[in-house]
């Protein structure tokens, strides 16, 4: 697996997560019963932990919503936002790149947002010129490199 392929797949699981998080009662409650139903096998008691008597902005809740709400709902937007932080717009700009090896040859267009990113060390013009050179002389070859060396 090269990077084009890993940044695509890193964004199904991203919006794998995503749609999970935007269902989470239905998620978490099939997870939940999956959860008990493993901790019964096992002869092992699903309870939360110590909860005061009196709270004044939430409710004193059961078993299946204190999980969700501290645990489960949480670690989901964890994943979410670390994701998004490890491979979000600025990265995708760099890794667009990439389309400039010559098995993964792609158009103009998804270059030029890494061109604009760097544009303090090449130009638009010279870029422009030489992938269309590569472009031509790999459409003429019969199998493109998988590098660019």
């Amino acid at each position: 697996m090269d990077i084009i392929e890993a940044l695509s797949e890193i964004s199904l699981v991203t919006s794998a997560f995503q749609s999970i998080r935007d269902d989470v009662d239905n998620s978490f409650s099939e997870v939940f019963k999956k959860t008990v139903g493993l901790a019964n096998t096992m002869n092992v008691e699903v309870i939360k932990q110590r909860s005061v008597g009196r709270l004044r902005f939430r409710d004193n809740t059961g078993v299946e919503e204190y999980f969700k709400v501290n645990l489960f709902i949480p670690l989901l937007d964890g994943y979410i936002r670390h994701l998004q932080d490890r491979f979000g717009p600025t990265q995708a700009k760099t890794l667009s790149l990439g389309h400039l090896i010559p098995a993964h040859i792609g158009t103009y267009e998804q270059v030029k947002p890494s061109v604009q990113f760097f544009n303090a060390f090449v130009s638009e013009e010279e870029v422009e010129g030489e992938f269309t050179v590569e472009t031509d002389r790999n459409s003429v070859s019969v199998s493109a490199p998988k590098t660019t060396i």
